[in-house]
């Protein structure tokens, strides 16, 4: 497309070009006139060109000259013929370009070929046989080098693979530490989930979600208990399997231990009895020779032979003497190191019972030991968690705020008391009471610490485990208060019967349903008394409550504001609720503390007073320290004990766990040291076989050499006697041969024993392969029944935590209040626990970063030396290819001196074909200014003689136009009818006023630029 664009401009541009030569001047007709054929004087005579030269043209060196006007279609054959000729200056000029660098290339070969001729020259002249020697002794020591590096990477290597196998037991534990901090965060959860449920129940919300829950607590133990079930009997499976596998292993390795003996035994015999097969040929072989003899003997012929058979009998007898001799020596050294074999394997055998057996007693103690230590973790926790949890209560309970009272108030009261309660002082005790408000009295109420508590409270029907919460908070406040004005000795409690009276009290109130301004009902307050019972009022004090629902929490809070208030605002009542509530400095007083609310809603909290005379026996104060410090004390003291008794555990364990190894370790290596024994070969066997194969061999000799001998005596006895041995010798012959043939039966069917007994034994050792081979099932069904296991545990966790939370939704408010601290108490150990196990994993993370650093340490010394050894290597390399080049240093140099001819003749030809190139583009240049000059000449007359018709025609036209219109001459200039701008009249000789000084020629070349610049336009346009 950008091709097209360029292409439209220059149109454009040509356009403009040949339009705009009219612009600002008239169209006048020229007379055409024939172009000149006539010569210059410079014209010379023609000259061959490479070239085709058209008819009409006349080349010179200067140009071409033009002889006939030329035609269009002598144009474009001009045109035709310079394409031609640049395309062949352009394929040369490449073919030049590329025989220059095959020059340049080559020239590159001879300088480095020349090098190599001056290095091998300087390497020949260094080539001294001290060089040599020097060359010699660096390859050596280098090699020495070598193998010592070998040595130092082996011991690397072992380094870096204990650094491995250390690591990897390492990250087992911190796998094993990730797994107890999985479960750790899994019980964390579970006692989250159990305060959430003990909250929900003490709000008094949450129960079908606690009903849900033990239902899916059921399924989830049912499952689990499937499961752990399925898991036992795999277990149980899998050790069947196991052991049945390892009985037919036991099986199979007695059966190879007697079948190894029989295949070795069938072997043995087969070898002797091919001992006895060779030694009965060889006897055939000397009774033919002693035949043959003694045929000769009573012939006449074969004495020399006879003599020479002797001879070599006698030979061969000492040499097979003597190999019977080192035969029998190497017979006692194999059994003797066969015996020593056999010892070394009952020791052997001995030690891997034994260390089996301690293997089973670490075993059982590791196990006993793992057990006691998680009893003793178990119990560490439960104290642990134990003494959190009091800690916990105590220091919430020493965080609770108590009632301050500056001294300045306690003396204006007692001022106040002293004077009979006059007036004076009555006021400046209200003066101290706003001192004291502006100080914070309030403070408390507000922002103090209270007991959390966000159970639910209804003033209308408040429950007596509330109203007695309550009451028991009252008198632990007015208790610390008392005692700041008179003294440790008083203290304020309440008891069941105060609190039976006093929500007989409430009742009567609510059922009255008097308004605020009715003040104390003493029917009401007597509504408590029983006959059986001399309790009675003695004082009460009211405040107004708001009947709406709100939580135990802001009760409290609102229990310490009421005691702030009766004090600091009871001046109209002459301040006796502050006296109601103070009592004296010599008597304890008894509170009830309870809520009423009207039909008609008015809401009243109630404080009455009792004698401690027959109250009953005082209920505990449940903000009381003392008791509290005293069990965390204890719990402290468990504690410390249980975390020793754990310490102990753990050492134990990791001792007991340190002997399992070293037991595993130590019976590993002992049965890899039996079994390489037993895997060497009894050395007997072939040495008997070589021994028995000796004793034929000498026996053979000696009856070659009796037979030899016997010959010889025979070379001068008669020819009787000679053919008697002949027929001896032949008898003999017989003989040998019929052992012969029995000794070749039975080799047959030992071999045919042999191969037998080695077949069934390579059976039995595949079978022994194949159930060795198999992984023993029992590790995975154990874990996959521990895990089963724990996730029982887990599940019965989750239930049991389940069927008291639905218990819990019908425990009294108490309860529920227990219910929710034991909950907290176990997630506050769930959480220590937790933290504990990080910690634990944070130690074993920090020892595989240790061991993962050793395994780093060691590789980067294992990759020192392999860098070391490559190093050493190249330098060996360099030392041997000097050593070489020293050695064929005449060779090296003739084969320097060839390759140098080689590249020499390579770049004489480059050299050759790169100036043939040039001159072929030279000629080639001549034709391509031939045929541009040609090509040039052509189009420039037939232009002209186009201009010049052109012109000529125009002339005419307008010649012929003027003698048309010339009796209109006299009349005014014709104007066009329509008004435009673009519209003229032919009868006027001026170009039509427009506004510009341009010819319609030119409008018409802006005309086609335009259409041809909104061409390229829409091209643009549709780019892309």
């Amino acid at each position: 497309m950008g091709n097209k664009v360029i292409k439209g401009t220059a149109t454009g541009a040509i356009a403009l070009a040949a339009f705009g030569v009219a612009s600002g001047a008239t169209v006048q007709a020229e007379e055409l006139t024939k172009p000149s054929t006539s010569l210059s004087s410079d014209v010379t005579a023609p000259k061959a060109h490479n070239i085709k030269v058209l008819d009409g043209v006349l080349l010179t060196k200067d140009g071409a000259a033009i002889t006939t006007t030329p035609t269009e279609k002598t144009v474009e054959e001009a045109h035709g013929i310079k394409q031609q000729a640049d395309q062949a200056v352009t394929d040369q000029a490449g073919k030049v370009a590329e025989s220059a660098q095959m020059e340049e290339s080559s020239q590159k070969a001879v300088e480095d070929a020349t090098a190599k001729v001056a290095e091998a020259e300087k390497n020949k002249a260094a080539a001294t046989p001290d060089a040599i020697a020097q060359a010699e002794k660096g390859v050596a020591d280098t090699q020495k080098e070598i193998a010592q590096n070998q040595k130092a990477s082996d011991t690397a290597a072992n380094a870096t693979q204990k650094a491995t196998d250390a690591a990897t037991t390492q990250k087992q534990a911190v796998e094993q530490a990730q797994k107890g901090v999985e479960a750790g965060q899994k019980a964390v959860d579970t006692a989250k989930k159990g305060v959430d449920t003990a909250k929900a129940a003490l709000e008094g919300t949450g129960e079908q979600k606690a009903l849900d829950e033990q239902k899916a607590a059921n399924k989830g133990l049912e499952d689990a208990k499937n499961a752990e079930s399925d898991a036992t009997q795999k277990l149980a499976a899998a050790k069947k399997a196991d052991a049945e596998r390892h009985a037919q292993i036991k099986d199979l390795k007695n059966q190879e231990t007697t079948q190894s003996k029989t295949a070795t035994d069938t072997a043995t015999d087969a070898a002797a009895k091919k001992a006895t097969d060779t030694a009965a040929k060889a006897d055939v072989n000397t009774a033919q020779k002693a035949v043959e003899t003694a045929q000769a003997a009573l012939d006449g012929t074969g004495a020399q032979k006879v003599l020479d058979e002797q001879k070599a009998a006698q030979k061969a007898l000492s040499a097979a003497k003597t190999k019977e001799v080192e035969a029998a020596q190497k017979l006692d050294e194999a059994k003797k190191a066969d015996a020593d074999r056999d010892a070394q394997i009952k020791n052997l055998t001995a030690k891997e019972a034994d260390q089996t057996v301690a293997k089973t007693d670490a075993e059982n103690a590791l196990a006993e030991a793992k057990k006691n230590a998680e009893a003793k973790k178990a119990a560490k926790e439960a104290a642990e968690a134990k003494r959190d949890a009091l800690r916990k209560e105590l220091d919430a309970k020493k965080k609770l705020s108590t009632i301050n009272v500056p001294q300045y108030v306690i003396d204006a009261y007692k001022k106040y008391l002293a004077s009979d309660r006059e007036e004076a002082d009555k006021d400046a005790l209200q003066e101290v009471f706003n001192k004291w408000i502006a100080e914070g009295a309030y403070d408390i109420e507000r922002h103090g610490n209270v007991p959390i508590d966000p159970s639910t409270v209804d003033p209308a029907h408040m429950t007596r485990e509330q109203a007695k919460a309550l009451t028991q908070y009252y008198a632990h406040l007015i208790t610390a208060v008392r005692r700041q004005f008179w003294g440790t000795r008083v203290k304020t409690y309440t008891t069941e019967e105060a609190m039976d009276y006093v929500q007989k009290v409430a009742e009567a109130y609510a059922k009255e349903n008097k308004p605020w301004s009715s003040g104390h009902s003493h029917a009401a307050l007597a509504a408590g008394e029983r006959p059986s019972s001399k309790l009675t009022w003695m004082s009460e004090n009211l405040s107004t409550l708001r009947n709406r629902t709100t939580t135990m929490t802001e009760m409290y809070r609102f229990i310490a504001g009421t005691i702030i208030g009766m004090m600091v605002n009871d001046y109209h009542s002459d301040f006796g609720h502050m006296s109601n509530m103070l009592g004296n400095e010599q008597d304890d007083d008894v509170i009830g503390v309870a809520s009423s609310v009207t039909p008609n809603g008015l809401g009243r909290m109630h404080y009455v007073g009792f004698s401690d005379k027959y109250a009953g026996q005082a209920l505990p104060d449940p903000y009381d320290t003392t008791q509290l410090e005293k069990d965390l004390a204890q719990a402290e003291s468990d504690f410390q004990a249980a975390l020793t008794a754990f310490n102990e555990a753990n050492g134990v364990l990791t001792a007991k766990q340190a002997a399992s190894d070293a037991a595993h370790q130590a019976l590993s290596t002992t049965q890899s040291e039996l079994a390489t024994v037993r895997n060497q070969a009894l050395q007997t066997p072939s040495a008997e076989m070589a021994h028995r194969a000796a004793v034929a061999t000498r026996t053979s000799a000696e009856t070659r050499k009796a037979s030899a001998d016997k010959a010889v005596a025979n070379l001068n006895a008669s020819i009787q006697e000679k053919q008697v041995a002949l027929q001896k010798a032949q008898a003999v012959l017989a003989a040998k041969e019929e052992a012969a043939q029995k000794a070749a039966t039975a080799l047959r069917e030992a071999e045919s024993k042999a191969v037998e007994a080695q077949q069934m034994l390579n059976a039995t050792k595949a079978k022994l392969a194949a159930l060795t081979g198999v992984k023993d099932a029992t590790p995975a069904a154990s874990e996959a029944l521990e895990k089963a296991t724990t996730a029982r545990k887990d599940a019965q966790a989750r239930k049991d935590a389940a069927d008291k939370a639905v218990a819990n939704l019908k425990a009294s408010i108490k309860e529920k209040q227990v219910a929710l601290r034991t909950a907290e108490q176990a997630l506050t150990a769930a959480e220590n626990n937790l933290a504990v196990l990080k910690a634990s994993k944070a130690n074993e993370d920090a020892k595989l970063v240790a061991a993962e650093q050793a395994v780093a340490a060691a590789k980067a010394v294992e990759a020192k030396l392999v860098a070391e050894r490559a190093v050493l290597e190249d330098k060996l390399k360099d030392q041997q290819n000097l050593l070489a080049m020293y050695k064929n240093a005449d060779k090296l140099l003739g084969e320097a001196v060839a390759e140098y001819e080689v590249a020499s003749a390579k770049h004489k030809e480059a050299v050759a074909k790169t100036l043939e190139a040039r001159s072929k583009l030279a000629e080639l240049l001549k034709d391509q200014r031939d045929a541009n000059s040609q090509y040039d000449a052509v189009k420039k007359a037939y232009e002209e003689w186009v201009t010049s018709k052109k012109a000529a025609e125009e002339k005419a036209q307008a010649l012929s136009m003027r003698h048309a219109t010339k009796p209109m001459t006299t009349s005014k200039k014709i104007r066009p009818i329509i008004h435009s701008s673009y519209i003229y009249s032919r009868a006027d000789k001026q170009l039509p006023q427009t506004g510009e000084k341009g010819s319609w020629l030119a409008l018409i070349g802006m005309e086609i630029l335009a259409s041809l610049s909104f061409g390229v336009r829409r091209k643009l346009g549709r780019k892309g």
